[in-house]
């Protein structure tokens, strides 16, 4: 499962007029495919899992009729998901997210050393202070929200998801219904959060009536909005 900013309708082969010739060729060719979609899927191919769903492939992009029956059962598509890959900065699809990352000043290693191990095996040794953030957010460290947070669409994914990994421009955020984690810690160390996988499912399940549903819902458009 992959979700991330959504790339032009011409960018992507899945439009009406290709759809009926795919069956006559031999597929879809992954280096026409945009930037971003083509690291998901090598994502995919290093975790060992055999099939990636990515809306802007798997919905027919200019047919009304195919995106309502689709996202009507998206609930039941991150469901059955083994783990959803969210892109948190790219703001276009053409970007990519498996690149040289942009680290702060505090999070580059104030240590390195060359070490020599076993049969004159070498590896470098990195070691840095764990900067002290009180706790993760939707924004950049400049107070920039995230891209990924600016899409209505997406909000479904830290609802529903499972298992969701998340790549942002200084590191990895992991989150599941056991647990948050992260490269710098932060969100193994946050108690509460009122966004992310844990938070957002753990909610819609401890719902028992229809004021209850009201009341994350309108939560849930007030963060949106």
């Amino acid at each position: 499962m992959h979700s991330s900013c959504h790339p032009p309708i011409r960018d992507v082969p899945t439009r009406l007029i290709d759809v009926g010739s795919l069956g006559d060729s031999e597929g879809i060719k992954v280096s026409q495919l945009p930037r971003t979609i083509q690291d998901a899927i090598e994502v995919t191919r290093l975790l060992r899992q055999r099939h990636l769903w990515v809306d802007a492939i798997c919905i027919i992009q200019d047919s009304l009729s195919d995106w309502e029956y689709e996202s009507a059962r998206m609930a039941s598509v991150y469901q059955d998901a083994y783990l959803t890959i969210a892109i948190g900065t790219a703001s276009s699809a053409t970007e990519g997210f498996l690149h040289h990352r942009h680290l702060a000043a505090s999070q580059k290693p104030s240590f390195r050393a060359e070490c020599q191990y076993g049969q004159g095996k070498k590896f470098i040794l990195g070691a840095r202070i764990i900067p002290d953030k009180a706790a993760h957010t939707q924004q950049r460290d400049g107070g920039e929200e995230l891209p990924l947070y600016l899409r209505g669409w997406t909000l479904q994914e830290s609802q529903l998801s499972r298992r969701q990994l998340t790549y942002t421009e200084e590191e990895l955020w992991w989150m599941c219904l056991e647990e948050s984690s992260c490269e710098c810690d932060t969100l193994s160390k946050a108690e509460e959060r009122s966004w992310g996988v844990d938070s957002g499912f753990k909610s819609l399940l401890s719902i028992d009536n229809s004021d209850q549903a009201f009341e994350h819902w309108r939560l849930t458009m007030f963060g949106l909005s």
